[in-house]
């Protein structure tokens, strides 16, 4: 009889134990839906994104910019030529400091820093940018509205290179193989005059870049996938530098000619002022301005 008993109250206990587990399991939320994977809205709110678009450009904007900080932010591979202040920015570049050593490169050096940083008080001056709309599509993406005006940077850059190209025969004498090789030293050394050389004939030209009112719009998407907000912040970035303007973009193979040869007879009506105003000596054409 005892054992009878023994074995009911086991049972009884048994079923306590069972229903008291049933009544937790479903009055005590579960570990999954505490940690409910969040949207991205509630991540990526409006506030949010106009802090980061605001660092952003603050930071591309900063003497402190490196293509390195820029890399992270925009997870993407970043040239010199895409920065537009800063050290690593290509108006900034030097060769390596044994060439600038070797071949008495100091005083190209001060009036580089001189040129660059004329066109860096323009750009500064010159950006202006509105953030639209924070729109959340059906699909969960985020859709920011960006506005934006800023300085004729690329068109400028262009117009830096064909300098430099248009000189190039009147400083090597085989400057057609450089093309196809790499550099000796000597080589590197001039290359850099040209270039704080063209810089100095297009310092009386910086004021003809400032885009007076061409505003551009763009949307910036943010998606998620999984753990990650992918953004497109990479062409945020080739937005500001102006590569997106009509005065450097083109559809076809003619309107791309049609620029091309916009560019040489403008750089071309530089080059001949500057020889008559005897800033540009073509018999040393690599000789700055005393």
């Amino acid at each position: 009889m005892k054992k009878k008993v023994i074995v009911v109250c086991i049972i009884l206990l048994g079923i306590s134990l069972l229903v008291g587990g049933v009544l937790i399991s479903v009055f005590t939320p579960s570990s999954d839906s505490s940690k409910k994977e969040k949207k991205l809205k509630d991540i990526q709110t409006e506030q949010v994104t106009k802090d980061e678009i605001t660092g952003y450009i603050e930071l591309l904007y900063s003497d402190k910019a490196t293509i390195e900080d820029v890399k992270k932010i925009a997870d993407a591979d970043i040239s010199g030529d895409m920065l537009f202040i800063g050290n690593d920015s290509y108006l900034r570049q030097t060769p390596s400091n044994k060439i600038m050593t070797q071949y008495s490169l100091g005083e190209y050096k001060k009036k580089q820093d001189i040129y660059a940083s004329n066109v860096e008080k323009l750009m500064r001056k010159n950006l202006d940018y509105q953030l639209g709309k924070h729109i959340v599509s059906e699909e969960g993406d985020i859709v920011q509205k960006f506005s934006y005006r800023t300085y004729y940077y690329q068109l400028y850059l262009g117009d830096l290179n064909q300098l430099i190209s248009t000189l190039m025969p009147n400083v090597f004498e085989d400057y057609s193989s450089m093309l196809v090789r790499e550099l000796n030293d000597e080589e590197l050394a001039k290359m850099y005059q040209l270039k704080v050389k063209a810089l100095e004939i297009l310092n009386d030209y910086i004021n003809n870049y400032v885009n007076e009112n061409e505003v551009v719009s763009f949307d910036l998407i943010y998606k998620k996938q999984g753990d990650k907000i992918v953004q497109d912040y990479f062409s945020l970035l080739m937005q500001l530098n102006g590569s997106f303007y009509q005065n450097v973009s083109y559809q076809t193979a003619d309107e791309e000619q049609a620029l091309i040869s916009d560019r040489i007879a403008r750089v071309q009506g530089m080059i001949n002022a500057a020889i008559n105003n005897q800033t540009l000596d073509m018999a040393n054409p690599l000789q700055l301005k005393k």
